[in-house]
């Protein structure tokens, strides 16, 4: 007794030498405490261990008594394990160790039934077939797969909740960002993090099950945001051809007549009011504009926190081959490096299509009326661009101040090609200086906007067409 005190026995330990007459590794001790906990009370389970006790102290062999005490304990052991289990909503931690210990200690007696049998060996496997295994693998895999469609679940009701509460406003001007988007990424992080929790070898089902599940809503999510319209729905109508181009003889005598002022009134009335626009410069970009501006800023936050949790799984993951239901295209997405590869790839895509639906909105529709609608109106000398650079300027510095810095340059560049496509008309060859010179203050201010955001070669791309444009233009004339 006082060895026993000395080396700090516990309970599972003293029964080891009482039942079976030698220490039993850690494992086996703390399984069998667990197991005394759970049977107390539970009649069966005590019988089968008092006739183990019984045949130890007949001189019976270990083998004897596992198989004496064993075949009667371990079904109502099972089945206190299941009341468990049924009970637990969870994949809680505590739970899936009992099991772990429960798998480890059923196999190691097994074993010793089968190596220490002295009624041979086909004999003990006879007696291990009539016996209910736990099946604590399958066990485990179930509940774990049972986890992961509860999780994935509360993730799509959190997600519909927030599109139906999500206004565009951002939650601050540090952040501007969607709510809906920071609360989906908040529960994709939870999520991962439970999952890495569990005390499990990790297969590469399981993961494929898990990674799908989370894209699948964030696909959901980005369709939702997309979800504003084309640019083309900005678009002006081009109007119908003539067979009169703007250098014949006809063109430049309805030019003078509205010179003269007898029909130009109204032409004359467009101009004046985007001058007097012009002189009292503000920003022209309204809610609307506004709201793709937090769009695009929530495209790229997602990109950014999915690489992240693209990171964590590859930093932190074991995969196992997996012995169940293999996924046919996860060995292509993790031997690429990516597990989130559908949604990696499409999101530049989308955000792409953003800018460009927020850069048609604002000059197309909220700049109308001083840049495409005033813009060489009736007199090219008196409707000028330069009016409409000041409130341009306007815009540029509320779209830097509302977008974040990842998605300022795309933007940026997005402005400026649809500011460029103002210049895709027809004017006459001698009002083509004055349109040169409109062309380069207007490529001027992107030059100097937020310290060279765009590329040189980004500007001289977009400005080749307008270029290639002109000459077209001239050469048509000129025939």
């Amino acid at each position: 007794m006082s060895s026993i005190i000395e080396q700090g026995f516990g309970v599972g330990d003293v029964i080891c030498l009482l039942w079976f007459k030698r220490s039993l590794p850690r494992y086996c001790t703390q399984f069998i405490e667990i197991y005394i906990i759970l049977c107390a009370d539970h009649g069966p389970c005590v019988s089968g261990a008092h006739n183990a006790i019984v045949t130890t102290r007949a001189g019976k062999g270990l083998v004897s008594c596992l198989v004496s005490g064993y075949l009667q304990s371990v079904h109502d052991l099972g089945v206190l394990l299941m009341m468990l289990l049924a009970t637990s909503r969870m994949l809680v931690t505590g739970t899936v160790r009992v099991l772990l210990r429960a798998g480890k200690l059923e196999k190691t007696l097994v074993q010793m039934m089968v190596e220490g049998s002295l009624e041979g060996e086909e004999k003990a496997k006879t007696i291990v077939k009539e016996i209910m295994l736990y099946e604590v693998d399958k066990i485990i895999w179930n509940l774990l797969t049972k986890w992961i469609h509860e999780s994935l679940h509360k993730g799509k009701e959190a997600l519909q909740n927030g599109k139906e509460a999500e206004t565009w406003n951002p939650k601050s001007k540090a952040k501007p960002i969607a709510q809906s988007a920071v609360e989906l990424v908040k529960l994709a992080k939870t999520i991962m993090e439970q999952f890495f929790q569990n005390p499990i070898g990790i297969t590469e089902d399981i993961v494929q099950e898990l990674v799908n599940g989370l894209e699948n809503l964030f696909q959901d999510y980005i369709m939702f945001v997309s979800a504003c319209g084309t640019k083309q729905s900005y678009v002006p109508v081009i109007p119908s051809l003539t067979r009169c181009n703007r250098n014949s003889k006809f063109s430049m005598f309805l030019k003078k007549g509205c010179q003269c002022g007898g029909g130009g009134s109204l032409k004359a009335d467009h101009i004046s009011n985007a001058t007097k626009e012009g002189h009292n410069p503000r920003p022209s970009s309204s809610r609307g504009t506004q709201c793709l501006y937090i769009r695009l800023n929530t495209l790229f936050y997602l990109l950014t926190h999915i690489n992240s949790l693209e990171k964590t799984l590859s930093q932190n993951l074991v995969v196992l081959p997996s012995t169940r239901h293999p996924y046919g295209n996860f060995h292509r997405s993790y031997n690429n490096g990516s597990y989130f590869e559908k949604v990696l790839s499409s999101l530049p895509t989308t955000c792409q299509y953003m800018a460009e639906v927020a850069a048609y909105h604002l000059i197309f529709l909220d700049s109308d009326s001083i840049f495409y609608e005033s813009l060489y109106v009736g007199d090219t000398a008196n409707a000028r661009i330069r009016h409409a650079l000041r409130t341009l300027k306007q815009n540029i510095t509320l779209m830097t101040t509302l977008l974040t810095d990842k998605a300022q340059l795309l933007a940026l560049k997005e402005v400026m090609k649809a500011s460029f496509e103002a210049f895709l008309r027809a004017v006459p060859k001698l009002d083509y200086h004055i349109v040169s010179k409109d062309f380069e203050s207007l490529n001027r201010i992107f030059c100097l906007c937020r310290e060279g955001l765009i590329a040189e070669s980004v500007m001289d791309i977009e400005a080749a067409i307008v270029e290639a444009t002109r000459t077209t233009t001239e050469f048509s004339n000129a025939r």
